[in-house]
């Protein structure tokens, strides 16, 4: 069985740095700004390491013209000059943040192994592997910043029985997870990219990697290489996509996703509801310090963590801090978390902030509504049981309101706030009974 490997990565944004909420920026200004390019750097090293027969890009590898491209122009012509001497091609389709083929060149004078696809028509490749085609590669380049031309419309359908034909594309496939997150340029729908007939396509455009469809065609979005701030889709494991393809069968045979970013946005979510006052400080630092975090290259990186603190619980009331406002207070724990990883000489591990969730026995809030109450709070039980319902029925209500109006953009930050992996969903639901046995009580004190 003949097989090769190519790597599916977009939206490397280089120029663009890491935001953080807290002084971190103090602490590690350098390191923030460079994270995209050490990424990148990333890159490059796995793929000397790997060997895959070519590398695409679809878009955005460059976050502006404007965004002090200038002074990485060094590392980025020695990243493709190091994958020239290894023989890999690279197939780079611009998006809308790199759009403009001739200032790209213009910055910088690429080696022959980098081609660019034209913003005015698709170009198809094919890709020689023991002097015979073994791939085609098509692709289309964004001509301007904003683009609403449906480019997948300009792809002629693949039909080869024999080779993998794979399609590069930077856009917004708005039938998908996460799609709403960013802006509609080049949208088109998965079903315009079925009637295509291609083996798989390289997406680029969507920050929260996924796959988009698991069979032929592949439809797959790899996400950012380096997150960028706290949004939810910069947050969690970054990188890209190793593809490992049958050239007999012309499919897909696996599809690895390889970690390579040099800053993480971590999610820690702590239940906290059992943890005593004075031993929350390091009830955090000790759950804090026991995750492990490191990537094919056995480098560390930086991991900034915001900690959510969940359970029915009275334990921030009862720290003894200095501060009586309820935002110093925070601050104030987190910097004696930070003071106790620092001590335990966890330098890559920095807590950027912290989110109360936590709520009080309701018993000590209760009203003589309690039988409307008892009803509202087994309801919210029931509905954690099926998020996927409760999306369904947004989805349903998005489809009568239309997409315009107050309450049609109400129900998408419903939707956005539930997430796609339905984590918060509790603590939504849990948010919202607490909501009404306030009111409650507040009708009640009438």
């Amino acid at each position: 069985m003949k097989t090769f490997r190519f790597f599916h990565a977009a939206d490397l944004h280089l120029g663009a740095f890491c935001s953080v909420r807290s002084d971190l920026a103090d602490l590690y200004s350098d390191r923030l700004k460079r994270a995209p390019v050490a990424a990148f750097e990333n890159m490059i090293e796995l793929a000397s390491q790997c060997k895959p027969l070519f590398i695409v890009l679809a878009g955005d590898v460059y976050d502006g013209f404007e965004s002090g491209i200038p002074p990485l122009i060094h590392q980025i012509k020695a990243g493709f000059n190091e994958l020239k001497t290894k023989g890999i091609e690279v197939y780079w389709a611009l998006g809308n943040h790199d759009a403009d083929i001739n200032r790209v060149q213009a910055l910088i004078d690429l080696p022959d192994n980098v081609h660019i696809f034209p913003a005015d028509r698709v170009e198809r490749i094919k890709v020689p592997k023991g002097g015979k085609p073994i791939a085609a590669v098509s692709g289309v380049s964004h001509a301007e910043a904003i683009t609403r031309q449906n480019l997948s419309e300009l792809f002629e359908p693949a039909y080869s029985s024999t080779l993998f034909e794979l399609a590069v594309l930077h856009a917004n496939v708005k039938d998908s997870r996460s799609s709403s997150e960013h802006d509609m340029y080049a949208p088109c729908t998965k079903n315009d990219l079925l009637n295509k007939h291609f083996s798989y396509w390289a997406l680029g455009h969507i920050h929260k990697g996924g796959i988009v469809r698991d069979s032929r065609p592949h439809i797959v979005y790899p996400g950012n290489p380096q997150g960028l701030s706290w949004k939810e889709s910069e947050r969690g494991s970054k990188g890209f996509y190793e593809v490992e393809v049958d050239a007999d069968t012309a499919e897909v045979k696996r599809l690895n996703f390889i970690e390579c970013e040099d800053v993480i946005y971590e999610t820690l979510k702590l239940d906290v509801h059992d943890v005593e006052s004075d031993k929350l400080v390091d009830f955090m630092t000790k759950k804090i310090s026991e995750r492990q975090y490191s990537n094919k290259l056995d480098k560390q990186p930086l991991v900034l963590f915001e900690v959510q603190l969940h359970g029915t619980t009275d334990v921030i009331k009862k720290l003894k801090l200095t501060h009586g406002d309820v935002e110093d207070q925070r601050a104030e724990l987190k910097n004696l978390v930070n003071e106790k990883l620092m001590h335990r000489k966890l330098y890559s591990y920095f807590v950027d902030n912290i989110v109360d969730y936590t709520r009080l026995p309701r018993e000590a809030t209760a009203t003589p509504f309690n039988e409307l109450i008892q009803e509202i709070t087994s309801l919210a039980e029931s509905l954690k049981k099926q998020p996927g319902e409760v999306i369904r029925l947004i989805e349903n209500k998005l489809t009568t309101t239309g997409e315009r109006g107050s309450e049609a953009e109400w129900l998408r930050d419903l939707k956005r706030a539930i997430g796609d992996d339905y984590d918060d969903f509790d603590s939504l639901l849990d948010d919202a009974v607490d909501e009404i046995i306030a009111r409650l009580s507040e009708l009640n004190k009438e």
